[in-house]
């Protein structure tokens, strides 16, 4: 028997989902993440009929979260995003004073995941009013265990990538640090490179500033980016700077 669909919105916007679903509870009942566990893997309806824009963090797709699991093919009416280098929760949600207060074994993940989810969203308006489907994106590399691809830097392969992913300062990962506790599993990490790598990787500070410029300029699809500029990732460039000198 076909369920009956009651249209309820234009169009979904769905950010850092898990591969499994919730229980169904009542008004008198409760449910939390961990009544989620062990239930079978959900994908989303290919039947709404309206758009659904998936975007997920790297930690989303690999950690405990697991979307991995339940990736489905770009159609008319969906489409998959999942971004290098960044974290169910970041700086830029918890600010940087509680941030700091995290005792995970290494600093929290300050990944520019704020951005790319804005220009989704841009991306998800522009697909509801015109018609017009945001770019398709690359999906990070994952091997065949579930662990994301690294490059000699311990940053992941693949996925929508940001400047401070492709021109580092720090190793930007969706992995927790060394402590186990559960709100680190959803923070990442952001291991700052040694002052040995930067002077290889970078020739002066100038030469860090243009390649990191030619980053911002190609790292959000175009017709998403009306509002999302270089202008963004400004505060990344000048906290490199005190690095580079």
């Amino acid at each position: 028997m076909r369920p009956i669909l009651i249209r309820f919105g234009d169009g979904f916007f769905l950010h850092s989902r898990f591969s499994v679903g919730l229980p169904i509870f009542t008004g008198s009942s409760s449910v939390g993440l961990a009544d989620a566990i062990g239930r079978a893997p959900t994908i989303i309806r290919t039947d709404l009929g309206v758009p659904v824009f998936d975007v997920q963090t790297e930690t989303d797709v690999t950690s405990v979260v697991n979307s991995y699991a339940v990736r489905q093919p770009d159609t008319d009416t969906f489409r998959l995003w999942e971004v290098a280098g960044t974290a169910h929760a970041d700086v830029h949600q918890m600010g940087e004073m509680q941030s700091a207060a995290m005792n995970c074994g290494v600093p929290v993940n300050d990944g520019p995941m704020h951005v790319v989810a804005k220009a989704a969203m841009r991306g998800l308006v522009d697909w509801v009013t015109t018609g017009t489907p945001p770019p398709t994106a690359p999906l990070l590399q994952v091997s065949a265990d579930g662990q994301a691809e690294r490059d000699a830097d311990g940053i992941a392969r693949g996925g929508v990538r940001t400047p401070p992913v492709d021109v580092p300062v720090a190793a930007l990962s969706g992995e927790r640090g060394p402590n186990p506790s559960t709100i680190c599993l959803l923070l990442g990490s952001a291991a700052p490179l040694s002052a040995e790598r930067l002077a290889e990787r970078y020739r002066s500070k100038a030469d860090y500033l243009r390649r990191y410029r030619q980053a911002a300029r190609r790292s959000i699809p175009p017709r998403t980016s009306r509002t999302v500029k270089v202008k963004p990732f400004v505060s990344t460039v000048r906290a490199a700077g005190d690095l580079l000198g």
